[in-house]
């Protein structure tokens, strides 16, 4: 097991098709890292993440509502986190928030706020 995770937590309300999902969980990779790229405090985190593979999990909530109660989890362990809101061009209303990325962080800190969430 990886000593490092990204996990993606994905609304499943919104009627996405699989490609589209797939497309909105790369935007929260990219967009944790570059988040983590600005965050001194976590640019080694985010580099032995990288360097173990970068495992990643993707995980699901039944709405925003407990995307939003998974968000503030997260941030209250202290953990970084990113929302994803689509533009809007095919299959969401814009600024729709779509999912959101905890980590990379370490495996067990994230496991504390998402353990008991099912795989997508």
């Amino acid at each position: 097991m990886s000593k490092y995770k990204l996990a993606i937590v994905m609304r499943t309300d919104l009627d996405m098709g699989k490609g589209k999902m797939c497309v909105e969980a790369g935007h929260a990779t990219l967009l944790a890292w570059v988040n983590q790229s600005e965050l001194h405090s976590t640019i080694e985190t985010r580099n032995a993440w990288y360097s173990e593979g970068q495992f990643k999990v993707i995980l699901k909530v039944k709405d925003a509502h407990e995307l939003m109660w998974i968000d503030e989890l997260a941030r209250r362990e202290g953990l970084p986190v990113v929302q994803v809101r689509d533009f809007g061009k095919t299959q969401v209303e814009p600024n729709t928030l779509t999912c959101i990325a905890i980590g990379p962080a370490l495996s067990e800190d994230v496991d504390k706020v998402t353990g008991t969430l099912p795989l997508l």
